[in-house]
């Protein structure tokens, strides 16, 4: 099962990124490896020759790191798959650069009495990260030739050997034992070679066929859950009108419309209303959600001042604040100016009235809800701070979770669709924002929203 060109190219050019930064980080780690191998063992570490080497990496690095981000820049218009075939083009580079210097930095550092030659293993896995299985055998045979060569010229003498320990000699004259040592390196070596190229592409291709299929049904997810809510959206729409007609007729009966009613039947009929509004908002909420979910990203931004989003809200509150006897008191540490921020003005209220009307609903009689609103540096940062039945520990992580009431919440009242929150959060980080919660049962709830204050246009 092959791998779209997309998701080909999105691979290699993060890995390519991961492997430069890899690079840097071994010639640190090889300066360290000199340093401490001379000073600390007194070994007789050829550092003008190794050093030569680690300056070939670095300048080799910065020319191999300028062409990925020049893959990385290319245009749109180039296409994929030329895209494609440059990025693999230049990992196949990546690599035989990397065992090319290896093979010079084991030649310098001892040759076969050198015990860091296993470091072919690791570059042979990458190679089974970035390329396919005959690439990463070609590989994996170009790096076979590289230390075996290396070794039988040090062994006939046609390279000098810089060896590293002087009183061992393993290679002291090309008596028949000794080849006989050196065919069972080579053996040794190409063996464990192949065969980590034979697992290492087996795992990757294997890795990369669940990779493409967990893809495939994200994006499956993904489609269902648009039509979900598109179809939520329609229904929640042809609910809304019969509903307000319902509720419209109910409240006109009450006010006394057709007549006067006797307390049982009145007493019926308010419950009746009540349900419908609660229905309504039901409705109202789903509506609100599948239009988020349906419609984020649709929208031009544009200026908002939010202290008249916040003042909005508090008039449309302060009606629910008295019945419920709660008082709403707010903090405003700055000027109008200081809290106009980039974004969509419908979403941004429908912040407010969420938080708000949280903070209401789910408080006790005499209670209270503080609002802040202040600026720190380039973020607008607004507070909510009320007196309430508070949220358990063990529940906040699920507070922004659809359609999610806690137990003390659905014991405080019936009234609530657990959406209010999923929608809030959802528009904030649309906004780039964030927000927190802190909660203690019985003491109240703290929730932080923290937006750019100033935000370019999304694209």
């Amino acid at each position: 099962m092959e791998q779209s060109p997309e998701i080909r190219l999105f691979e290699l050019l993060n890995r390519l990124k991961w492997l430069n930064n890899l690079r840097w980080l071994a010639i640190l780690g090889i300066v360290a490896v000199i340093e401490v191998t001379s000073d600390f063992f007194s070994l007789p570490i050829h550092r003008t020759e190794l050093y030569c080497c680690v300056g070939i990496m670095i300048a080799g690095n910065a020319v191999l790191t300028w062409m990925v981000n020049g893959v990385l820049s290319m245009e749109v218009e180039c296409g994929v798959e030329k895209r494609t075939d440059s990025a693999t083009l230049l990992a196949s580079a990546q690599i035989i650069f990397d065992l090319v210097m290896l093979t010079l930095l084991i030649h310098f550092a001892g040759g076969v009495e050198n015990t860091f030659n296993y470091y072919y293993v690791f570059h042979i896995v990458i190679a089974s990260m970035l390329l396919d299985k005959k690439r990463c055998f070609a590989l994996a045979a170009f790096s076979c030739v590289m230390y075996c060569g290396l070794i039988t010229f040090e062994h006939f003498q046609i390279v000098p050997r810089y060896g590293l320990y002087p009183v061992l000699s393993p290679f002291p004259a090309a008596g028949y034992y000794e080849f006989v040592r050196l065919l069972g390196i080579i053996v040794a070596f190409t063996s464990t070679i192949f065969l980590t190229a034979y697992m290492a592409t087996s795992i990757s291709q294997r890795l990369r066929v669940k990779e493409k299929l967990l893809l495939q049904t994200n994006m499956k997810l993904v489609d269902l859950d648009a039509k979900k809510s598109e179809f939520v959206m329609v229904v929640a729409h042809e609910l809304k009108s019969p509903l307000g007609a319902i509720k419209f007729m109910l409240s006109s009966i009450l006010s006394g419309f057709s007549g006067t009613l006797d307390p049982k039947a009145r007493d019926m009929i308010v419950r009746a209303e009540q349900r419908t509004v609660n229905l309504l908002g039901l409705v109202n909420d789903l509506l609100d959600l599948s239009k988020i979910k349906t419609g984020l990203g649709t929208k031009e931004f544009k200026k908002v001042p939010l202290l008249d989003k916040l003042a909005k809200t508090m008039e449309t509150m302060s009606v629910h604040s008295k019945e419920a006897s709660v008082e709403i008191r707010q903090h405003i540490a700055g000027e109008p100016e200081d809290f106009v921020i980039d974004g969509d003005p419908e979403y941004l209220e429908n912040v407010f009235t969420n938080v708000v009307s949280n903070a209401v609903k789910y408080n006790l009689k005499g209670g209270r809800v503080d609002l802040s609103l202040e600026r720190l540096g380039d973020s607008v940062v607004f507070k909510c701070a009320d007196s309430g039945i508070g949220i358990p520990k063990e529940e906040l992580p699920m507070i922004f979770e659809e359609f999610h009431r806690t137990p003390l919440s659905k014991k405080h009242t019936a009234n609530g669709t657990g959406v209010g929150m999923s929608i809030m959060k959802r528009i904030v980080e649309y906004h780039n924002g964030t927000v927190e919660v802190e909660s203690e049962v019985g003491k109240g709830t703290t929730f932080t929203v923290v937006l750019p204050a100033v935000r370019s246009k999304l694209q």
